[in-house]
């Protein structure tokens, strides 16, 4: 399981690197998106993820707000 989510995310961002079909950006930060609340996973052992670098830039990071609502 881990290694389709770290497929995912890494076609996404590589794709999107390479602004493939006009919506680079868009790609990029699905694969922050995707990356964000799978790590909830990979802090608890569940999963690990294998993740190109750059995409852990704290620039790119600093674009993305986690909230948990709880009823």
């Amino acid at each position: 399981m881990s290694a389709l989510y770290s497929a995912q995310i890494t076609l996404l961002w590589e794709t999107g690197r390479r602004k493939l079909w006009g919506q680079g950006q868009a790609l990029q930060r699905t694969a922050t998106s995707i990356y964000l609340t799978l790590s909830t996973l990979e802090r608890k052992g569940l999963i690990v993820l294998t993740i190109p670098k750059d995409l852990l830039d704290p620039n790119n990071l600093s674009l993305f707000q986690t909230e948990r609502i709880v009823k």
